[in-house]
């Protein structure tokens, strides 16, 4: 890579990160969405380091219901150090334990980590405090189909791929997903 690559690589990740934080400004709950290996959690933790109360909700899986490379305690140990304060929320038992109230008192953001693969009652639990008002979310998927019910409480999301970020209005994510689900899923009305 050229120095005037770097600089231009190094650019577009600032322009990443400002895109980023404006549309978390904006709203409620974002869906960061793109191929693999484009940095959605790099860049979410990027934009996020200066906020207080990130919970990061993690998942063993990724969007394809595989085991992460080098394995979940790798990957933790590998994001752990792009956000020093960054709280992890590793387990489903632990998910299942976070009160609404709790984190609206913190003002907590959550980062959740992929929906695939988690059980009916954690994406109960998911939908339950991303419809809490007060609680700002941020849900990373490599693909946008894997969100199931989540997606009605979506106001908009970033396409990131790997040179740029694509800002996604919540209404068309609202109406892409039926079409990319799995026969099995079935909006919540």
């Amino acid at each position: 890579m050229t120095t005037d690559q770097q600089q231009q690589h190094g650019t577009n990740d600032e322009q990443i990160i400002s895109e980023f934080r404006n549309t978390l400004a904006q709203y409620k709950t974002i869906v960061v969405t793109g191929d693999e290996g484009v940095g959605k959690i790099v860049f979410s933790l990027a934009a996020m380091k200066d906020m207080p109360n990130v919970l990061y909700i993690g998942n063993p899986l990724d969007f394809r219901g595989q085991s992460r490379p080098g394995g979940y305690e790798q990957y933790l140990d590998h994001i752990k150090p792009l956000k020093p304060d960054l709280s992890i929320v590793a387990t489903e038992t632990d998910t299942l334990s976070l009160k609404p109230e709790q984190l609206i008192d913190s003002h907590a953001i959550l980062l959740i980590d992929e929906v695939y693969g988690r059980s009916e009652t954690q994406r109960a639990k998911l939908y339950e405090l991303i419809g809490t008002e007060g609680i700002k979310t941020v849900i990373v998927t490599g693909c946008m189909k894997n969100l199931h019910n989540l997606v009605s409480l979506v106001d908009a999301g970033l396409m990131l791929t790997g040179r740029s970020a694509l800002f996604i209005e919540g209404d068309y994510i609202k109406k892409l997903c039926p079409h990319l689900q799995p026969e099995s899923f079935t909006p919540e009305k």
